[in-house]
């Protein structure tokens, strides 16, 4: 049988954010679009970490609280660069203009790193991470099923090993409890 489907395809995926960033973009723009599926790549290698130094939500009381974006003097450089004409080819092309921008945005890390308060003790910042992204990742399912749509969480895993981090099983397990589908991008990629 010959069996057509209609997909349209929004990709609203951007380097270097975190959940909160994806919850924050879908609060603010993406319900708009009436998805049925959102699907969120997790690359564990950094949004654990970009989830606590964006300093977009925190966690009080046990609850999720939404902030105002900081702004930091990077940032604002990197919204600006972004308009000038043939930037994104530039950057697609040139291994020293990445590099730059690579030095840039750990500046901006840094100056966030800064304003926040970020635990000092390795495991009560892994800790800290792990809650404020479960809480994250549940808003974000709450907010798209309220929109008749369904989140689908897919973890990415390491390059080199086709691994995902014991906090990211964690954090799947986790979310599959919760009723969120989970893809495991491991065993296909390292095959």
């Amino acid at each position: 049988a010959n069996r057509s489907v209609d997909w349209e395809v929004l990709n609203a995926g951007v380097g270097s954010t975190g959940t909160a960033h994806h919850l924050a973009y879908y609060a603010y723009e993406g319900y708009r679009y009436s998805p049925d599926i959102v699907l969120l790549c997790f690359f564990q290698q950094n949004d654990f970490w970009d989830n606590i130094t964006c300093g977009l939500y925190s966690i009080e009381d046990g609850e999720l609280i939404k902030h105002d974006a900081p702004r930091t003097g990077s940032r604002k450089i990197q919204r600006y660069v972004n308009w000038i004409p043939g930037y994104n080819a530039l950057f697609a092309k040139s291994h020293l203009l990445n590099f730059v921008k690579r030095r840039v945005s750990s500046y901006h890390y840094r100056e966030l790193a800064d304003r926040l308060t970020v635990p000092d003790d390795t495991s009560e910042l892994e800790e800290a991470e792990e809650e404020l992204t479960r809480h994250l990742m549940l808003a974000l399912r709450d907010s798209v099923a309220a929109n008749g749509g369904c989140l689908v969480f897919a973890a990415i895993p390491l390059p080199d090993t086709w691994d995902l981090y014991d906090e990211t099983r964690e954090l799947a397990d986790h979310l599959k409890t919760e009723g969120v589908p989970v893809i495991d991008l491991a065993p296909q990629l390292s095959a």
